[in-house]
């Protein structure tokens, strides 16, 4: 889920570091309560949206970042070394412009 100020989010899946296609929004469900910057934000998202037909045995497998805006170094990402369980995942340069590398994925069954 990808989602910059006040705009509406955006559900993307990622193919390649390349290639993140977005997923119509009208194949889930957005809600948000709060006021800006404090917001939460949840989504729910059928599984034919992600092109599968149903809840895959192994799980799916999911990442996560919280970036900040333009000239805004946030950062923060799931997993980590941190987390548990941990990750391999870093992040690198959050004062000019945050990148992570996602080397290892949390899956939810």
């Amino acid at each position: 889920m990808a989602r910059y100020g006040n705009e509406p989010a955006q559900l993307r899946t990622v193919q390649s570091n390349m290639t993140t296609p977005e997923i119509s929004a009208a194949g889930y469900s957005f809600a948000a309560s709060g006021t800006l910057p404090a917001q939460t934000v949840e989504l729910a998202i059928p599984w034919s949206s992600l092109g599968l037909s149903g809840a895959p045995a192994g799980g799916v497998n999911v990442v996560g970042g919280i970036f900040g805006g333009d000239g805004y170094g946030a950062g923060d990402i799931i997993p980590s070394a941190d987390s548990t369980p941990a990750g391999a995942n870093t992040i690198s340069d959050c004062y000019n412009s945050c990148r992570a590398t996602f080397t290892q994925p949390i899956t939810v069954k």
